[in-house]
Parts: structure tokens; C-alpha cells; sequence
């Protein structure tokens, strides 16, 4: 079921009572990608676009050398 902003938000009531639940279990990386996957459930674009989440896009961190790895 959607919300009138097209989020389907039952799907993150059920996601984030079962991480709410299991959040003793969780290492950091099992949170981080449960959190990851919930991010892009909702809105794939911002992962991509805000300067905020660097790892996606690291030339625009100043001073940050960039990597050949990348």
C-alpha cells in the first residue's frame, strides 16, 4: 500500500519492526546493508545524487584524492 507520495509504506512498517527487533544480532555491516537495501526501496536517485554519500561519488569530497581502484 502506497502513500499519497507513492512510498510503499507498509513494506518499511513490516521492514523496520523486524531490523527493530533482530537490532541486538546485527553487526554493523548486516545493519548497514539492511539499511542500504531499505534506502534504495524508497528512492534509489538519492543514494546517487547527494554529495552527503561520498563513497558514490568521490570527486566531489574537496582535497579527497581520488583512487585508480574506484
Amino acid at each position: 500500500m502506497t502513500n499519497k507520495y507513492g512510498l510503499d509504506y507498509k513494506y518499511f512498517q513490516r521492514k523496520l519492526k523486524l531490523i527493530i527487533r533482530d537490532a541486538k544480532n546485527y553487526t554493523p555491516d548486516e545493519m548497514a546493508r539492511e539499511l542500504a537495501r531499505m534506502s534504495q526501496a524508497a528512492d534509489k536517485s538519492v543514494i546517487q545524487s547527494e554529495d552527503e554519500f561520498y563513497w558514490q561519488h568521490p570527486e566531489s569530497i574537496p582535497d579527497q584524492p581520488i583512487s585508480e581502484e574506484l
